[in-house]
C-alpha cells in the first residue's frame, strides 16, 4: 500500500536525506521510502506482516516530531490527512 508526504518545506535544519533516515526508521521494517518528488515523499508499507494503519501512525508521529509545518499532509489510499488537524 502506498503512503504520500505532502508538504511545503522540510523542518528548519532538516534536509531530505534526515527525513528519509527517520521516515525509514520510523516504519522499522514494516514500509520503505520508494521515491518522491519536489514536496512529496513516496512509501511503500507492508501489508503482509503489518497492518499499515500501525505503519502509518508511526509514520505520522514521527512527521510531527521532525517539525513538518502547516499544510503537511499525508495520503493513504486516496485519503488525505492534515498532520496538525
Amino acid at each position: 500500500m502506498e503512503l504520500y508526504l505532502h508538504y511545503t518545506a522540510l523542518p528548519e535544519r532538516s534536509t531530505q536525506a534526515d527525513v528519509v533516515e527517520a521516515l525509514e526508521a520510523a516504519m522499522d521494517g514494516a514500509g520503505a521510502v520508494t521515491g518522491g518528488t519536489e514536496h512529496r515523499i513516496d512509501m511503500e508499507l507492508e501489508e503482509e506482516r503489518v497492518n499499515p494503519k500501525l505503519t502509518q501512525g508511526a509514520v505520522l508521529t514521527c512527521v510531527r516530531t521532525l517539525g513538518f509545518g502547516p499544510g503537511t499532509r499525508l495520503e493513504l489510499g486516496g485519503l488525505e490527512i492534515d498532520i496538525h488537524g
